[in-house]
């Protein structure tokens, strides 16, 4: 029996980390394994063998071997009873949704969780092939007909038959040189929840010759996930039709109501395990570092920006070693360094900030369209006579567990800390980082659809959820640093200085990860430059 299971689970290595060799004594570290990569491989071994493997184990020591025994005793996952919710009229939100609604309720910014995007076509598209794939992609993911209704003050989800579906995508023409005034225009558009669809679509005949897709989507229903499958369908199913085929639309083995559903049954039935790990991760709520400059109400906070830095293939490769020697992944390294920075700009020694992660932590919700994307705390303690390689290491402790424990919404982790005080979805800090995986976005570029070359329009427009928030990608070998802000409370020299410091911090810590967080720190540009953003 374990031979068999380790064959497959040989496979299912290969397949998740790339790789052509998988032996019984492979440990997950060894075999260049991080975060996201544990997250999809415990994903693989809960929907194949209907067990749990938390991702702390993952960076253990665990072998294959190991992993086979602990499948072979056969300890079930509570995450296989995710599936169908009963039929009923309407449905519970999400956790994630309800957070969202709040926050659009407390601070009226109705359209700033307008996501948009715009595709460029080389050639002529049929609209009615369009429209036909379009109808097939709601067919797929009911989601997509969601409505938001109000029972006795308490919000829920509702999902349309298809029938009811009033959409057609209309043809209309435009200049090439306004599409940047088109997408803010969409941007700005509201919705209304419990009337209207929530995401439109606009096929426009462009002066040059060329067409451009506008699609508009509400964040309430998808995530940046969710836009990857819903381009990869979309011009899947156009590409069948226009050659006069038709999809194998096979049902999903469930939809976002019934995620809904089993994450609210979920909570209640693990609350008091779930309770008592974020009460003892998060001893105290520090107090939200105040900002020093006017805050501009409604929509104009989320107005942002962007500055990138590139480190070097030689930095990444320094990361790469640093995380390896301790066991750890670049994203935790990373993500140590974006505390060490926290620390330094508030001069507080307890820090608490926010890393996003994707939510999908079950094979079923790897093809789903949904808000599933998590903003999980960080809590770190740091004082400047403690060395980097301690802070990695509290760090790695931390965030690991946090991980295996994310099904507590960070709305009900609030709750619990301030209790009867309504937090209107407000995340406890203003920073967030997060470490993007290849094929986390939508492609700019679409292979050849029904005779048309597609691209994906880079756009000007950037939404800010949060003051900063920091993303970190693989490319060409190095890591991109990239620092997405609020126009209204800094502006491109600060936070290029900021990016700068965030370097020269990684470059220290790395050269010699026995330097202590004050000699990592030290540094001219902050005190002059960031003294002030705190």
């Amino acid at each position: 029996m374990h031979e068999e299971i380790i064959s497959r689970l040989k496979e299912i290595w290969k397949e998740v980390l790339k790789t052509d060799h998988a032996e019984p004594t492979d440990t997950f570290v060894a075999a260049g394994g991080f975060s996201l990569k544990a997250v999809l491989l415990t994903n693989r071994i809960r929907n194949e063998f209907r067990t749990d493997v938390a991702v702390t184990e993952l960076f253990n020591g665990l072998t294959i071997q190991l992993l086979a025994e602990k499948i072979a005793a056969n300890e079930q996952s509570p995450f296989y009873g995710l599936g169908a919710a009963p039929l009923k009229d309407d449905y519970v939100l999400s956790y994630n949704q309800r957070s969202m609604l709040l926050r659009i309720i407390a601070d009226g910014t109705d359209t700033a969780y307008n996501l948009v995007s715009t595709f460029i076509m080389d050639g002529q598209p049929d609209l009615n092939i369009l429209n036909t794939a379009f109808f097939a992609l709601t067919e797929k993911h009911e989601v997509l007909r969601t409505a938001i209704v109000w029972k006795d003050g308490t919000p829920y989800q509702r999902i349309r038959e298809q029938e009811e579906m009033p959409f057609v995508i209309s043809r209309e023409t435009a200049a090439a040189g306004v599409l940047d005034a088109l997408e803010l225009e969409e941007m700005q558009r509201p919705y209304d929840p419990e009337k209207e669809l929530l995401f439109r679509l606009r096929l426009l005949a462009l002066d040059d010759g060329r067409y451009a897709l506008l699609f508009s989507i509400h964040h309430l229903i998808c995530d940046a996930w969710s836009l990857v499958i819903l381009q990869k369908d979309l011009f899947r199913y156009y590409e069948l039709f226009s050659q006069k085929q038709y999809p194998d639309n096979a049902p999903l083995a469930i939809q976002y109501k019934d995620f809904s559903e089993w994450q609210h049954l979920m909570l209640e039935e693990k609350e008091d395990v779930l309770k008592a790990f974020w009460s003892s991760a998060i001893p105290v709520l520090p107090a939200m570092n105040a900002r020093n400059r006017a805050v501009p109400a409604g929509n104009t906070l989320f107005d942002g920006a962007a500055e990138r830095v590139y480190l070097s293939e030689n930095l990444t490769a320094g990361i790469s070693r640093l995380a390896r020697d301790r066991e750890a992944t670049p994203f935790i390294v990373l993500l140590t360094l974006s505390a060490v920075l926290q620390h330094y700009r508030q001069g507080e020694n307890e820090v608490l900030y926010g890393t996003v992660l994707a939510g999908r932590d079950h094979a079923y919700l790897e093809e789903q369209v949904g808000l599933y994307v998590n903003t999980l705390p960080v809590f770190a303690r740091i004082f400047p006579h403690m060395t980097f390689t301690e802070v990695l290491e509290n760090m790695k402790d931390y965030i690991l567990p946090a991980f295996s424990h994310q099904l507590y919404p960070l709305e009900r982790i609030l709750e619990d800390r301030l209790p009867g005080q309504r937090q209107g979805g407000k995340a406890p800090f203003h920073t967030v980082f997060q470490f993007l995986s290849a094929g986390a976005y939508p492609e700019d570029t679409v292979p050849q659809v029904g005779g048309l070359q597609i691209t994906r329009k880079n756009t000007s427009l950037i939404r800010c959820k949060f003051d900063l928030q920091f993303n970190a990608f693989e490319q060409n070998g190095g890591i991109v640093l990239e620092a997405v802000y609020r126009k209204a409370l800094y502006n491109s020299s600060e936070i290029t200085a900021l990016l700068t410091l965030f370097v020269r911090m990684t470059e220290r810590a790395v050269n010699n990860p026995a330097l202590t967080i004050h000699n990592i720190c030290t540094g001219e540009i902050y005190r002059q430059q960031f003294s002030r953003l705190s």
